[in-house]
């Protein structure tokens, strides 16, 4: 029977009436259930037996048996003893000694579950003001228990002689601790501190990663974690060598009412390739702010120390960095934007003083409503200077103006015209002589260049037998006068254009602003798509265009345009779902269909089993730097072998070289509370100080201890303890 009249009221009043001079929840609401109630008057004590369950101010108490002692203003609870705080966490016990408002007490044999299912034990526990725990000779692991052998050994724990867990300041304190991985101790420290499970981030020692490499000898990453404000923080990170000593890494965010701010950066003395003990390092910063809702502003700054600093260290591979600020505005229909450049060449042929500086490039484009004849008006507009300390400056207005109107007749048939005007004004800065003695003038030059075309599309779709085909023809036309040589306008935009499945269509293959496609040209080709229930699929692609009395100009050798019979270009996807895909692009020579250019890229899966790669291939015969000849092959293989355990490997090998490039192997594990990974690799990139290296590195992570929302600290505390 459940007791809810009279003896409840009892007990109930017994808990709201405090002993003398003790300070009570004043109007904290109480309920009580229980199977027998007795009253001991002469004693003072109130006895709920079977099932019982006391709420009070969000905290529950449940328990076989609860003894109410008024004059003490005490509750003894025994048999299945569990107490829940408002926040969730619950803790177990054989017998505990409560205060009425549950806020005080304690406990044998403990059991705590937390709010993110993490767990600590003990022998005893003492709990005050109701939120500081003191537990006595503890265990605390964030694993779950595994649901076939509850009692398993966890991936990792930490024992304590004594866990001081203090929910005000956030911090859980360990007290001559010792870590255990799956039962075994590896580590043990006189003092512990870790962020409470219910902090987001607190200032501490993240995971730290221990390791070799060749020319660094032994090394070991400790990061430390600053929580500086709820919108700032900071990470330092000493890296310890045995080869080359010290060198520290560092990060620091900031996020504020209209913007936000993160750079990273590093500091290290050792050798540059030009000799001698200098500072090296590096900075990456990114500012953003947005000023309203239709301007912001921002500076992305990438710096280094001298040309082969990021790959030594293992920062980054680029080979050129861009640092660039700029002010943009969004509007309807128009976008506004200024930048200023500049780059940094770290490749050994680079000259910094002849890689120009972008000072500055302003660019405006508007896309206009739809008229009366259903097409739509757009502007383009672009101003771009380039300075130099040696070589000369240069500086190029343009204005690309036209009219687009799209058209879909009653039988699919999908018709596009366009009608283009484009404008450009270059100076170039004077200065030298030639090999006559002359001194070069600065010269200025124009060109204006309409242009018309028309694009058809005619998909033709089939349904049935659980799948979607269609196939789709293409055809057009661009039409423009030819410039020839009356222009001459340097070509500053980079890589020189290259024709591939992306571009075969476009009304213009040459990007940028300063490369012109002039003349007539004629293209056609076809794709299809096929869809099926299940989800799998597979596209096919090909294109092919035709130059009407070109001499081959600006296209260098090799990229697939310098004829006006352009080479052949194609596609081919399979999507096969959660098994993987296959994609592969080709370009053929026009005359004989050898491959000049394919690119494969696969991912598969079967089971544990995954392999992805891809492969890249540029016949021969260019005669441009920027498009050299290249073949190359990237493999990755991950395999399951269970428990969690994964095998990972991964090589590239240049093919046309003859060399391996990079090769790696690691074991990966993971689980519901700790990641690890031990990885070996070597690297054959030679480049001045850089050399052909082998490492080795493990780090193990453990969640909540360390990990990027639990920070720990490890050593002494404030007093020297």
């Amino acid at each position: 029977m459940r007791l809810r009249g009279a003896g409840a009221a009892l007990l109930l009043a017994a808990a709201l009436l405090p002993a003398a001079g003790r300070t009570a929840e004043v109007g904290a609401p109480v309920s009580f259930k229980a199977d027998t109630l007795a009253h001991d008057r002469e004693n003072g004590l109130v006895t709920a037996r079977g099932n019982v369950e006391i709420r009070r101010g969000g905290r529950v108490l449940r328990a076989d048996e609860v003894v109410y002692d008024r004059p003490a203003d005490r509750l003894r609870a025994q048999g299945g003893v569990s107490l829940r705080d408002a926040s969730g966490d619950v803790i177990f016990a054989d017998r505990a000694d409560i205060t009425g408002d549950l806020k005080d007490g304690v406990a044998e044999r403990i059991r705590v579950r937390l709010a993110d299912e993490s767990r600590f034990s003990a022998e005893s526990a003492r709990h005050s003001d109701g939120v500081r725990t003191e537990l006595r000779r503890a265990v605390y692991t964030p694993c779950r228990p595994c649901p076939e052998d509850p009692e398993r050994t966890p991936s990792w724990r930490v024992r304590a002689d004594k866990v001081v867990r203090d929910r005000t300041t956030g911090e859980v304190v360990y007290r001559d601790a010792t870590l255990e991985l799956w039962g075994i101790p590896v580590f043990h420290t006189p003092y512990l501190e870790q962020s409470d499970p219910g902090v987001g981030r607190k200032t501490g020692l993240l995971t730290p990663t221990f390791g070799h490499k060749d020319d660094f000898g032994l090394m070991a990453r400790l990061p430390v974690f600053f929580d500086i404000a709820p919108d700032r923080d900071a990470t330092v990170t000493p890296v310890l060598t045995s080869g080359e000593g010290i060198f520290g890494l560092f990060e620091y965010r900031h996020r504020f009412a209209v913007g936000m701010f993160s750079g990273q950066g590093s500091l290290a003395r050792g050798e540059a390739q030009i000799g001698g003990a200098d500072a090296r390092g590096h900075f990456d910063g990114r500012l953003r702010l947005d000023v309203d809702d239709f301007w912001r502003a921002g500076v992305d700054a990438s710096l280094v120390s001298d040309d082969t600093y990021l790959g030594r260290y293992d920062l980054s591979s680029t080979k050129t960095l861009t640092s660039n600020l700029f002010v943009e505005r969004f509007g309807e229909r128009g976008y506004f934007a200024a930048n200023a450049y500049r780059f940094q060449g770290l490749r050994r042929e680079d000259r910094q003083k002849t890689i120009p500086l972008v000072l500055p490039e302003i660019e405006y484009a508007y896309l206009g409503a739809p008229d009366r004849l259903g097409g739509r008006a757009d502007i383009d507009a672009n101003f771009r200077m380039l300075v130099r300390e040696t070589g000369g400056n240069s500086a190029l207005l343009s204005l690309d103006s036209g009219w687009t109107r799209p058209h879909t007749a009653a039988d699919g048939q999908i018709l596009t015209a366009f009608a283009r005007l484009r404008t450009d004004l270059y100076w170039a800065e004077g200065g030298g002589r030639t090999e006559s003695g002359t001194a070069v003038p600065s010269r200025l030059d124009g060109r204006v260049f309409p242009q018309l075309g028309l694009d058809w599309r005619y998909p033709f779709v089939r349904f049935g037998g659980g799948f979607e085909a269609t196939i789709t023809p293409v055809a057009g036309a661009v039409a423009g006068p030819r410039l020839g040589d009356v222009v001459s306008i340097a070509d500053e935009d980079g890589p020189l254009p290259e024709l591939t499945d992306m571009n075969v269509f476009d009304r213009s293959r040459a990007s940028g602003h300063d490369l012109l496609e002039d003349g007539q040209r004629l293209y056609y080709g076809a794709e299809a798509r096929l869809l099926t229930a299940a989800g799998a699929g597979g596209t096919a692609f090909f294109g092919q265009s035709y130059r009407i009395g070109g001499n081959g100009e600006p296209w260098p050798e090799g990229s697939g345009l310098k004829d006006d019979l352009s080479d052949l270009v194609g596609r081919l996807a399979f999507d096969l779902g959660a098994r993987g895909g296959i994609s592969y692009r080709v370009r053929l020579d026009k005359d004989d269909l050898s491959v000049e250019r394919s690119e494969l890229g696969f991912d598969f899966g079967l089971g544990r089993l995954r392999l992805a790669g891809d492969y890249l291939r540029r016949a021969g015969r260019q005669a441009v730097e920027r498009l050299d000849d290249r073949e190359e092959l990237t493999l990755r293989l991950t395999a399951g072998l269970g428990g969690g355990v994964r095998l990972v490997g991964s090589m590239r090998r240049d093919l046309y070289a003859g060399r391996a490039v990079g090769q790696e192997i690691g074991l990966d594990y993971r689980d519901d509370c700790m990641t690890a990974r031990l990885s070996f690799s070597r690297d054959f990139t030679r480049d001045r100080d850089i050399r052909p290296t082998d490492s080795i590195f493990l780090r193990i992570g453990l969640d909540t201890l360390g990990s990027a929302f639990g920070r720990a600290a490890l050593g002494r505390d404030r007093t020297g303890r």
